[in-house]
């Protein structure tokens, strides 16, 4: 366990190695939820219909927003490229469990990222929209902490997933932006599930994606009562302990594959 604290430690101060490129990312973070925020505010009026208030959007889009930046795994297209031209040998070189490297250096940038952008971020837009943010009940915050966690290993084992599909398939790199848009549709990324149409939410509801963006954000901004929330949370353990399992059972399967024709 210490190996993995010291390469979590290692990330983080890489990190601060770009102080310059902290307060770009602060902007560029801040304005897609700038814009939709205001978007929604300015047509309050279409809203009724739809038994949202534009509060709980505006408040939605800054969950997800920080949301994306808690859970979120970037290690897929590299680790596909490394697989195919071979250079991913390395990495088994190593003594320590790849898998838990990847882990150890995104929590370490995250660690990072907290201090440097979570917050400076949170205090401009709760400025912005102080009037809008809606706050969560007591029992909404607990069951939010529960959710990210739940969705960060959830996120983790997609990711390990699209990346493993290069040990068996080359044009692999097709899943990537698959997943991108699953993640940014079925996950509720772009938009709140309940804005798209019933049929599409029934196909949806079958994925496990929703509970990466959507089922945390829903919580936060009280859309779920909490038999809606309790249950959601089981389904999205069951996900990331299924998911986690399907991923370590290929990862194995496609170790083999790999070693076995000389990578």
């Amino acid at each position: 366990m210490k190996k993995y604290l010291t390469i979590a430690k290692a990330e983080w101060l890489d990190a601060l190695q770009n102080p310059g490129e902290v307060f770009l990312y602060i902007v560029l973070e801040s304005i897609p939820v700038f814009i939709m925020g205001s978007l929604w505010i300015a047509n309050k009026n279409n809203l009724s219909h739809l038994s949202v208030s534009p509060g709980q959007l505006v408040t939605y889009y800054f969950v997800v927003l920080m949301t994306s930046r808690i859970i979120g795994f970037y290690f897929d297209e590299h680790v596909q490229v490394e697989i195919r031209d071979g250079t991913f040998s390395k990495h088994l070189l190593k003594p320590f469990s790849f898998p838990l490297y990847l882990i150890s250096t995104n929590l370490g940038g995250k660690m990072f990222n907290f201090f440097s952008l979570y917050i400076p971020v949170t205090l401009l837009l709760a400025f912005t929209f102080r009037s809008q943010i809606i706050l969560p009940s007591s029992y909404n915050i607990l069951f939010f902490a529960i959710s990210l966690i739940f969705a960060y290993f959830i996120s983790f084992a997609i990711s390990a997933l699209t990346a493993t599909a290069a040990f068996f398939w080359e044009q692999s790199l097709s899943l990537i932006h698959a997943n991108w848009m699953l993640i940014s549709t079925a996950g509720g990324y772009m938009l709140p599930l309940y804005l798209y149409p019933n049929w599409l939410q029934s196909i949806f509801n079958f994925l496990p994606f929703k509970y990466l963006y959507y089922i945390p954000a829903a919580i936060f901004t009280n859309k779920l009562n909490l038999l809606e929330a309790s249950s959601n949370l089981i389904y999205s353990l069951i996900w990331a302990i299924s998911l986690n399992i399907m991923a370590y059972f290929f990862w194995k399967s496609g170790l083999k594959r790999y070693t076995s024709v000389g990578g």
